[in-house]
């Protein structure tokens, strides 16, 4: 068993490298409208990223966060088509950004006290909602988002499936 204060060392390092790759994060958002396709690629594996590294370090509820908006990213990234009207682009920037400040907020709530409940997932999550509800309504393409709320949200929750892309590294293992 590991020390409690190693482990908040870990934590913390994990919230601290989160918070930098945040700057990633908004430099694809701002790409957005130059290869909005390349941009979506990136983000996925980014979240992948995130998600694997709270998961590491026992974050169970943050890395739930990021499965929920990879259950969006990743659709995105597969269903977006080639030529996308400037106002769509717009419409993901705003929601990315979006996102870009819950994360930063999620992290910042961690760093106060290191409590990683499920009260600040839902919370979190809520924000999540209305970028779900825009891009079903836009692509109605097939996203996870309420399935994977209910399970990770149920009483035994863990992380137990994986979305991955087809062509990221980590799916040709």
């Amino acid at each position: 068993m590991m020390n409690d204060d190693f482990v908040q060392e870990l934590q913390s390092e994990c919230l601290s490298d989160t918070k930098s790759a945040l700057e990633d994060f908004v430099g694809e958002i701002n790409n957005l409208t130059n290869d909005h396709s390349s941009v979506l690629n990136n983000l996925c594996k980014l979240l992948h990223n995130f998600k694997g590294n709270a998961q590491a370090v026992g974050f169970t509820n943050f890395a739930n966060f990021f499965h929920l908006l990879e259950s969006i990213i990743i659709p995105l990234s597969k269903l977006v088509p080639a030529h996308v009207e400037p106002q769509e682009i717009a419409m993901m920037e705003f929601y990315l950004s979006e996102m870009e400040g819950v994360i930063e907020s999620y992290v910042s709530s961690l760093q106060n006290d290191f409590n990683d409940s499920q009260d600040l997932l839902l919370q979190k999550a809520h924000h999540i909602f209305h970028f779900k509800e825009w891009a079903e309504n836009q692509y109605r393409g097939p996203f996870e988002f309420d399935n994977i709320l209910s399970e990770v949200t149920s009483e035994d929750s863990y992380l137990e499936s994986d979305l991955t892309l087809e062509s990221s590294p980590e799916s040709s293992e």
